[in-house]
């Protein structure tokens, strides 16, 4: 999970442009990046020069910092020069707040993963193999969906799983969906049993009987995505990660993890 911490102010000798931060000093009275945040942290900052400025986040590697973005004043990575000053930000997301000010999406709104968007092509999916997706964001929702496009005799359950705090790999499971079928097309929700409030980070999750054509993700434009200290590359992927529960049932423990190999379109559905 991306860290925070006080009074640092981290300023640079040479232009960063729009890419990652090479910090080599910090303003009078504040701490440097490196005297703080430890190699391989993922770290939450704010960055600012003129009137531009830029809120991410980023691992940091012992000498530089690597950028992804939350807001800024272009709704782009800013091309930074060297009076650009680094500090420490807890974005509203993180803290309580809707982003942006914002308030929670209206019910009925699908919400995709954080490795995903929505897509217009399709593809058989698995039976019997379990499908994650980071979903680290806040919301109001009351069912994990996907869309059926080619109708297949089986079923399909959805689910949520709790993030584990320091590798944020899915471990136990929340809650199971409703089973539903697949024997029709469209969209398919599997209902929780009451609304929830998603207020920390967690995994979406899915399940097929059989092995139905469901619509997949959209390019993924999002870049890489970090789960604990290790970043995987969804630039040009919609992989989730996969794992064979050995039966239909979604497992109560998740075990060992691979990267999919296919981009199944999975959205919570917001309340």
């Amino acid at each position: 999970m991306p860290q925070f911490h006080n009074l640092i102010k981290a300023t640079v000798t040479a232009a960063p442009g729009a890419g990652s931060f090479t910090p080599t000093g910090a303003a009078s009275g504040y701490r440097t990046i490196a005297a703080v945040v430890a190699t391989n942290e993922i770290f939450h900052y704010h960055a600012r020069e003129g009137t531009a400025w830029e809120i991410g986040y980023g691992v940091w590697n012992g000498t530089t910092l690597t950028r992804n973005l939350i807001e800024s004043s272009t709704g782009a990575l800013i091309s930074f020069g060297t009076g650009v000053v680094i500090s420490s930000a807890a974005p509203a997301r993180e803290i309580g707040a809707w982003p942006q000010g914002a308030s929670p999406s209206a019910a009925g709104i699908y919400l995709p993963p954080d490795t995903q968007n929505f897509g217009t092509t399709a593809a058989a999916m698995s039976a019997n193999l379990i499908v994650l997706y980071p979903f680290f964001r806040r919301a109001r929702i009351d069912a994990v969906c996907i869309e059926i496009t080619a109708a297949l005799a089986g079923n399909f359950a959805g689910g949520l799983y709790r993030s584990n705090p320091v590798t944020r790999l899915p471990t136990t499971l929340i809650e199971q969906g409703t089973t539903i079928s697949t024997g029709t097309v469209g969209i398919k929700a599997s209902l929780l049993a009451a609304a929830r409030e998603i207020q920390e980070p967690l995994w979406l999750a899915t399940v097929f009987s059989a092995a139905p054509t469901v619509r997949l993700g959209a390019v993924n434009n999002r870049g890489n995505q970090f789960i604990g200290q290790a970043a995987f590359n969804t630039a040009t992927i919609n992989n989730g990660f996969t794992a064979s529960p050995g039966s239909f049932t979604l497992p109560t423990t998740i075990g060992a993890l691979t990267v999919g190999s296919f981009g199944m379109m999975i959205a919570a559905r917001s309340a």
